[in-house]
């Protein structure tokens, strides 16, 4: 560590390729190591390696954390994540006897306790997008509701509602865009794309959900048109909820 630079989590990093790994090993790790990826938005080669290095300012962060065995090493790495603490890989040798007979690792059990903690992160987070977006609303009815008083001066109701809703939407919208970088995907300056990249990316998903919501609408009642336009546009905006949600994690809030 030099001055002024952030104290990483080192991690021992076992190879998986040789033709002496077991199967199980390989497989689980490859798994976990692909949803960490993908709900985590890092890339860690190990993740249930022993051979950690953790930082003193973590570890007493991790003593208040839920959790024993492998499922308290998973939480260990999403509370890392959570922190902003980079990680660090270092490649070791390991030696696997024949069937494994020392690992403590039961297949279905422990993976059960790991992806659990997973899920648990996800629906956390999906939670906080929809609060975000619950809030969102609240702030451009609000400014709504503000400006179409200010405004009302205005002789045709027309402009009146122009006035009124296209400022309330643009306020809201970036209320929402800080909310999700910053509270809810937990995005950096420095690690993160920067706002001149991120919020056009941004904007531009705003305007595709809102041509899909119209477009898988009108294409719902076409198919079904006994349904109630209500409840067709409920089924689409979750569906297109989810979607916002990946494409801002995967590729705005990176």
């Amino acid at each position: 560590k030099t001055s002024g630079e952030e104290v990483p989590f080192v991690l021992g990093v076992r190879d998986f390729s040789g033709s002496h790994v077991p199967w199980r090993s390989r497989f689980g790790n490859r798994l976990t190591g692909a949803v960490f990826r993908w709900i985590a938005g890092c890339r860690i080669s190990d993740t249930q390696t022993g051979l950690r290095g953790i930082p003193a300012d973590l570890m007493k962060h991790l003593l208040g954390c839920f959790g024993e065995r492998f499922e308290f090493e998973t939480t260990m790495l999403l509370e890392a994540k959570a922190q902003k603490i980079a990680f660090r890989e270092f490649p070791i040798a390991t030696i696997y006897h024949p069937g494994n007979p020392s690992s403590h690792f039961h297949p279905v059990a422990d993976s059960l306790r790991i992806y659990r903690i997973i899920c648990w992160y996800v629906c956390w987070q999906v939670a906080s997008c929809a609060l975000s977006g619950v809030l969102s609303a609240v702030v451009d009815l609000g400014c709504f509701a503000l400006l179409y008083r200010i405004f009302s001066f205005a002789e045709q109701e027309k402009w009146h509602l122009f006035a009124a809703v296209v400022p309330a939407r643009l306020i809201s919208l970036g209320f929402n865009y800080l909310v999700n970088k910053y509270l809810v995907f937990g995005t950096t300056a420095k690690r993160s794309d920067p706002d001149r990249i991120a919020f056009p990316r941004y904007l531009l998903l705003c305007a595709g959900i809102m041509a899909a919501s119209w477009g898988l609408t009108w294409a719902g009642r076409v198919i079904l048109p006994s349904v109630p336009a209500v409840m067709t546009k409920a089924v689409v905006d979750t569906l297109l909820f989810f979607v916002s949600f990946g494409v801002q994690k995967h590729l705005i809030f990176r």
